[in-house]
């Protein structure tokens, strides 16, 4: 997945998460009031209402029947586009994308035609406020990690008033919201190295190019008596430069070149059963082939005794013989002690923890890369095992808060049902390219169990719903097959709206760039209109992006002229329109930050889906591809073609309800007024 590339965050300077007083200035709610009200919402992520209703008329949803039955069930408008960065970020300000200023996954630097996360930013000090003494370096000044999106949370009114609120793992909310609403951050939430999860796999028959792997490393490992020695990587050690190679570049153009922490472990083959012991730190665990472990510490020393780094990692032991394969987690934030908070305040992470044992702090926590390698690391089943496991913790921590909750606000998130979607969709439909007849009979429809899932979790909510709690469950958008993909770039390179260097090979760009070279291989001095991300046309606009040819005059003929282009092309092998509805920026949104927003947002039909590649600055050689990966569904396409879904306990009167509506809607429950800068409306 696009979100989990390489381009996010792999060099997060680890010393920013140490050394930046957030703790410090993170403030806790005055005391709770009793309103003599609940409100409780289930955010599960990607609940699609057709597939809802499809197990429903199966009769196998019976207590989403008995909430609609007694209340409501609507389809709930998404975002544009409705990618979940997008729609939550919708949710929790109660405004449109030109407000909060959040767009895509990732967005471009118009001065670099670089990608960069677009939920968070970390801002590196200048090493003017460090000094380096031989290896070592002393920071005076930190840096400082910030939440892109804009907007005050609507939950934060409600604390501000002193109401009880619990918002927890809500996506697009890292670093976690400082008002005095009780939140912790769900996706956008990095590792411990930066990213969005870079697991690890020890194997002694490593792949020819183990670089190549996107989403974790490859450590070739090979017994000597049954022993093997090896070290989990950890993040780049901003207090000590490289031993081997301090710096990098000569001249103006001279950088540090840190070190990087590392954990020796130990793994003892058992010689006569498929068993290893696995020692690190003073602990020590045993896995059987084909088990996991629990949650175990890491303390990555920075500046033994004054500074370290502290995640969690799990282990699963996938093969002992003829091939040796142990699987690591990515080395998560603890959440006893995270290097930056993953909750507002602090100690709500701690609290959690002590109460429910460790848990995945990385946004996305179930590992779809581990699948999407290729590499034989995880198979369909292993995948949806890795994925029961979160979903366990999620079940634990849940009932724990509803434990807790007698009064105010609960909102919990549920990440399982819209990765399941993503990764199995495959074996939901037979005509899918990607379907796979042997796992489908292994796993039947992994889509209906994980629908079961969702049903049983709420039959054991239904009990704590009294008749002063107001129910919402909710997703952010819905869901469909992704079989084929519309790769943008492409297709503007054939007509003949972006132009490439003549002397490089299309096959080797990466980034807009040469991969030999790293020089541009576009040519941007005859190029009007470019895609970054997995929804976004941008014109190369003069005065914005630094090589820009368009003026601004010129733009909105030009947007219309590729609006319509891109609804007249048709898919030569279906006959059908991929491209349903590009939206025009100028006419879906308003706000102050319009002016970083794409141009045109591509809405495709249901069935199609944005090429990778293009997002990624590629250029494929076919506008349209078959989608044979294990990532066989999805939700970034027309706003119109997934609606989410909207159920309450309660009857709504707004024909159409959407995300920007929630806010403004549980504001109302507990008597306070919309704000005037929030776009939706009550719903009832």
């Amino acid at each position: 997945m696009i979100c989990e590339h390489k381009i996010f965050l792999r060099a997060l300077a680890i010393h920013l998460l140490l050394i930046v007083a957030l703790a410090g200035i993170i403030s806790c709610g005055e005391r709770d009031r009793t309103t003599g009200k609940k409100v409780l919402i289930l955010g599960i992520d990607g609940m699609d209402p057709r597939l809802l209703k499809e197990f429903m008329d199966k009769g196998i949803m019976p207590n989403f029947e008995k909430v609609i039955s007694a209340g409501d069930f609507k389809p709930l408008t998404s975002s544009i586009p409705p990618q979940s960065p997008v729609a939550w970020s919708n949710f929790i300000s109660g405004k449109n994308p030109g407000k909060h200023g959040i767009y895509d996954f990732i967005a471009r630097n118009p001065d670099t035609y670089f990608p960069f996360l677009a939920m968070s930013q970390v801002t590196d000090p200048p090493e003017s406020s460090s000094l380096a003494i031989g290896r070592r370096v002393i920071w005076w000044k930190g840096g400082k990690a910030e939440n892109l999106r804009s907007g005050k949370p609507f939950w934060d009114y409600l604390a501000d008033t002193g109401i009880y609120t619990r918002v927890f793992k809500i996506p697009s909310n890292f670093p976690p919201d400082e008002g005095k609403g009780w939140s912790g951050s769900g996706m956008g939430t990095p590792d411990l190295l930066g990213t969005y999860g870079t697991f690890t796999f020890f194997t002694d028959n490593p792949p020819e190019h183990p670089e190549e792997i996107g989403g974790g490393t490859i450590v070739p490992v090979y017994p000597v008596n049954d022993v093997i020695r090896t070290r989990i990587t950890g993040p780049k050690n901003t207090f000590e430069l490289d031993a081997k190679r301090p710096y990098l570049g000569t001249g103006d153009n001279k950088q540090r070149n840190y070190a990087t922490c590392e954990v020796p472990i130990n793994i003892y083959i058992d010689p006569d059963h498929p068993e290893v012991k696995i020692e690190f730190q003073d602990q020590e665990l045993m896995l059987a082939e084909g088990e996991w472990s629990g949650w175990y510490p890491l303390e990555f020393k920075m500046w033994s005794p004054f500074v370290s780094a502290h995640g969690i990692v799990r282990f699963y032991l996938k093969e002992v013989r003829p091939d040796f394969k142990l699987y690591a987690s990515p080395v998560n934030m603890d959440p006893l002690n995270p290097s930056i908070p993953v909750t507002n305040p602090a100690e709500y992470s701690k609290e959690v923890a002590e109460a429910n044992g460790l848990y995945y702090t990385q946004g996305m926590p179930e590992n779809t890369k581990a699948r999407q390698a290729d590499l034989d690391i995880f198979d369909d089943g292993e995948l949806f095992h890795q994925m029961g496991i979160v979903f366990a913790e999620d079940e634990k921590m849940l009932r724990w808060h509803l434990d807790h909750f007698h009064d105010g606000l609960l909102f919990y998130y549920i990440s399982n049902l819209d990765l399941g979607q993503h990764m199995f969709w495959r074996l939901h439909e037979k005509d899918h390219p990607a379907y796979d007849p042997v796992w489908a009979a292994r796993l039947g429809d992994p889509l209906e169990t994980l629908y079961r899932r969702m049903d049983a979790l709420l039959g054991w909510v239904l009990p704590c719903v009294d008749q002063n709690t107001t129910l919402i469950i909710m997703s952010d958008h819905g869901f469909g097959p992704w079989s084929r993909s519309f790769e943008v770039n492409t297709w503007l390179l054939q007509n003949g709206y972006l132009k490439l260097r003549p002397e490089v090979k299309q096959e080797n760009i990466e980034y807009f760039r040469d991969q030999d070279t790293m020089d541009f291989a576009v040519d941007w001095s005859r190029t009007s209109a470019f895609q970054f991300g997995i929804n976004g046309l941008y014109i190369n606009q003069m005065g914005r992006e630094k090589f820009g040819t368009v003026t601004p005059m010129e733009k909105d003929a030009l947007v219309d002229e590729i609006v319509e282009k891109l609804k007249e092309f048709v898919d030569p092998e279906t006959g059908e329109h991929p491209v349903l509805n590009p939206e025009k920026a100028r006419d879906v949104y308003q706000g102050d930050h319009v002016d970083i927003a794409p141009d045109i947002i591509m809405g495709y039909k249901r069935g199609y889906r944005g090429g990778d590649e293009s997002a990624l600055g590629k250029f494929p050689k076919d506008v349209i591809v078959i989608n044979k990966s294990s990532w066989s569904g999805d939700h970034c396409i027309a706003t119109s073609e997934v609606p989410g879904v909207l159920i309450t306990n309660f009857k709504t009167a707004k024909a159409d309800p959407a995300l920007i509506d929630m806010g403004p809607t549980v504001l109302k429950l507990f008597g306070l007024p919309t704000p005037s800068d929030m776009d939706g409306k009550p719903v009832f």
